[in-house]
């Protein structure tokens, strides 16, 4: 059983688990091109995959679906209804898949760029350039899965990109539901401190760090660290997480562009807006910036004559 509908703003697929081959994007449509209603929000909304906010209730679907395999052009087997939302600075994407089976509805994968060719999953393309030969993909499946990378028109797809983004999903009687957001969700982040602190207390350690890769000029991550195990709620400029960050990613992509150093913006959502730079060498890591001279002197220490 497959879902599909084709575009010019999003090529966006529902499937069923099946017997298809290595990983694949969906092929960009070469139809005649289909309009879609994007409907402006003033509201916040929460991804957390309710669909519950009032805009999701009057924002226009996106029409009927077709399938593309195995019965190209005909009617989906199942429905599936999809919603286009917009402010200021996000897309959101709602999609309720409706299944007559919702018990057998499949989420096994997890981690980050899975393969979802054996679960139930949703995939969308944003042909932003509009020449049908290039997309960003991403695709999830029930159990919220986050997969993202570049497809061509070939079918090839390259999962080494990873966007900022976010989606939530949630089963329901009829199915299940998934919701999207185009967001730098680290910089909207509004932490909750005390759990934190109690995730510092009951494993020992300093607290939490997150970060995000972006595609700024003057930086290439953007950082979050709570150091909650020592009394401080929100770092502006930490050694210690950007060590630690900096270590994970020697490890993890020893050929990667940032294995050898890169650029970090901290500390912004607190008023301080730090600019530190990361070197990377023979598995050793500094951190370090420009800093500003705030006291100057000499400092003696020792017995007083």
């Amino acid at each position: 059983m497959i879902r599909r509908v084709l575009g010019t703003l999003v090529v966006f697929g529902v499937f069923s688990p099946s017997a298809f081959g290595a990983p694949q994007a969906p092929p960009l449509t070469t139809t005649a091109p289909r309009t879609a209603t994007v409907t402006i929000t003033l509201e916040p909304i929460d991804v957390d995959g309710a669909l519950n906010e009032p805009v999701w209730r009057t924002a226009s679907k996106i029409g009927d679906l077709t399938q593309r395999q195995p019965d190209e052009g005909e009617q989906p087997t199942e429905r599936t209804d999809v919603m286009l939302v917009r402010d200021e600075r996000n897309l959101y994407i709602g999609v309720i898949a409706y299944d007559s089976e919702p018990k057998r509805v499949i989420g096994s994968q997890m981690a980050r760029d899975a393969s979802l060719m054996a679960d139930d999953r949703i995939e969308i393309l944003l042909d932003t350039f509009r020449d049908q030969r290039s997309a960003f993909y991403f695709a999830t499946n029930p159990a919220g899965a986050l997969v993202d990378g570049l497809a061509f028109s070939n079918g090839q797809l390259n999962t080494e990109w990873d966007a900022i983004w976010e989606v939530k999903t949630r089963r329901t009687d009829e199915g299940w539901v998934a919701e999207f957001a185009s967001e730098d969700a680290l910089r909207g982040w509004h932490p909750d401190h005390a759990a934190i602190a109690a995730l510092a207390h009951a494993t020992d350690s300093l607290g939490l760090c997150i970060f995000a890769r972006c595609r700024q000029r003057d930086y290439d991550l953007a950082v979050r660290a709570f150091p909650a195990g020592v009394g401080i709620v929100e770092d502006p400029a930490s050694g210690a997480a950007n060590g630690l960050i900096a270590a994970l990613i020697a490890e993890r992509e020893p050929g990667g562009v940032l294995a050898r150093g890169y650029r970090v913006s901290q500390g912004r959502e607190i008023g301080r807006d730090a600019a530190l730079l990361v070197r990377i060498e023979d598995g050793d890591v500094w951190v370090g910036g420009a800093t500003d001279t705030v006291v100057a002197g000499e400092l003696r220490w020792g017995e007083l004559d």
